[in-house]
């Protein structure tokens, strides 16, 4: 039985992008909140957080981003200022063009004013020695996740409960929910791909997605940052480059599969394999429909869920957990291509 030392007005379980955002949302109106972080190696914490608004594939751009990406520059920026941190920075990005068709398209979409505050132009960069073509990413920005996450670890540091969230002890009340020693109105999951082991969402169709990041050493001095099928992020002395997309291994050590996949393709631009002096994993919680999802339980009162983020969490999170909030407190409807409803029939 519950004994409640301990009332607030929120539980966010899940210390990741997401879970993160949103008590920020919480903090900004005033709402008391306990995070429940279980301190295992999230994607938050193992993301390199670039924050790029094209999609290579296509050549097209990111979803929604004209809306996203304003709304993560304001965000970021608030966050530096009341946490007295740096962790969000703009990056002169650039995505090597490898033929003519690709010259072609992407001077095409240059002269598309829908793409005009995203590509540049096309110009010849050096790289570990050799030249490319290269066509200017703008507007792409990284977020430091390391620094992120613990600058609002330090800031929010009576609100953070480090310990796995055990669902077993969560009893629902008349008045909200009742945790160990916590008693809640409201409670929201923000689990990540840890999800799938919720009962009260366990039908949500998620896709776990594994993905390695290395930090090699920066033996070619290389000092800009570039796209050529996995990305080179500079660093002070050392280089982050990936990414990985395994679906039939979530565990959270990185795989001999996926450092031999990245040093291939770094051996492969560079010429020379990497100095490999760490490898990190960790598993995107991507949709089947690759939307986000977002909204209440069907039947159980002021239960919500904050998930599904996938590669573009440190893009969408701060204008999402806007939404989100604001379904939560203001009742204000949600888009159906996030809701939770939207799988209603699964639950």
């Amino acid at each position: 039985m519950c004994v409640p030392l301990k009332r607030t007005e929120a539980i966010i379980v899940g210390g990741g992008i997401a879970g993160w955002s949103l008590a920020y949302r919480l903090y900004q109106h005033n709402v008391s909140f306990c995070l429940f972080d279980s301190g295992q190696n999230h994607s938050t914490s193992v993301a390199a957080g670039l924050i790029n608004p094209l999609v290579f594939k296509r050549l097209t751009k990111s979803w929604k981003v004209d809306e996203f990406l304003p709304e993560a520059r304001v965000f970021y920026s608030e966050l530096e200022k009341i946490t007295r941190s740096s962790f969000f920075e703009p990056v002169e990005y650039y995505k090597i063009i490898p033929d003519v068709e690709w010259i072609n398209n992407w001077e095409s979409k240059r002269h598309d004013e829908n793409f005009a505050d995203y590509i540049g132009e096309i110009t010849k960069i050096r790289i570990g020695g050799k030249t490319f073509d290269a066509g200017l990413v703008k507007n792409v920005f990284q977020l430091h996740t390391p620094l992120f996450l613990n600058a609002l670890e330090r800031f929010f540091k009576d609100s953070i409960i480090k310990e796995p969230f055990d669902y077993k002890q969560l009893e629902l009340t008349g008045e909200g929910f009742c945790y160990k020693n916590i008693r809640a109105e409201k409670i929201i999951f923000a689990e990540g791909y840890q999800v799938i082991h919720n009962p009260f969402f366990k039908q949500i169709p998620m896709v776990p997605t594994k993905g390695e990041v290395l930090t090699v050493a920066n033996n070619r001095q290389i000092t800009t940052s570039v796209n050529k099928d996995f990305f080179i992020l500079p660093g002070k002395d050392t280089l982050t480059i990936g990414a990985t997309y395994h679906w039939h291994n979530v565990s959270l050590e990185p795989e001999k599969e996926g450092i031999e996949e990245l040093t291939q393709k770094y051996l492969d631009f560079i010429g020379e394999p990497p100095e490999i002096i760490s490898a990190r994993a960790g598993i995107r919680p991507a949709m089947k429909d690759r939307r986000p999802v977002l909204g209440a339980h069907p039947e159980i009162k002021n239960m919500f869920i904050f998930n599904g983020l996938g590669t573009k969490g440190c893009m969408t999170a701060p204008l999402l957990s806007l939404t989100l909030f604001r379904r939560i407190f203001e009742q204000k409807p949600l888009p159906k291509e996030t809701d939770v409803l939207r799988f209603l029939k699964k639950l």
